[in-house]
């Protein structure tokens, strides 16, 4: 069984009871150090109580993780509208294809090829 102050690497995917995945680790471990409240402390609770490599499907109340919805605490805030074109971006050709040429752009912010 784990102790308090060991670190705890683990695999999740959080999800709702209809199935949608709100969060998921994608198979990468995440690592903590079991007391520190670095996770929800049922989750803490049930991780302390694990053997490594077991396996277990955990179930939270909405209380138990991060709490029944609430829209008084939800604050809107503006988003702004990103540009439509960077003005000191640039275009190279990059290939020609059988529907026309493709295109690299350049900005002095950053390079996506």
């Amino acid at each position: 069984m784990a102790q308090k102050g060991q670190t705890a690497r683990f695999l999740y995917r959080g999800s709702f009871p209809d199935g949608e995945v709100f969060d998921d680790c994608e198979g990468t471990p995440h690592e903590i150090i079991l007391g520190r409240r670095q996770v929800m402390k049922a989750l803490e609770d049930v991780l302390l109580e694990m053997e490594p490599g077991e396996e277990r499907t955990v179930e939270l109340a909405a209380a138990d993780a991060y709490g029944e919805y609430d829209q008084s605490a939800v604050e809107p805030f503006p988003v702004p509208s990103p540009p439509t074109r960077c003005p000191t971006a640039k275009t190279y050709p990059l290939a020609n294809t059988s529907d026309g040429l493709r295109h690299v752009t350049s900005s002095p912010f950053r390079q996506r090829w």
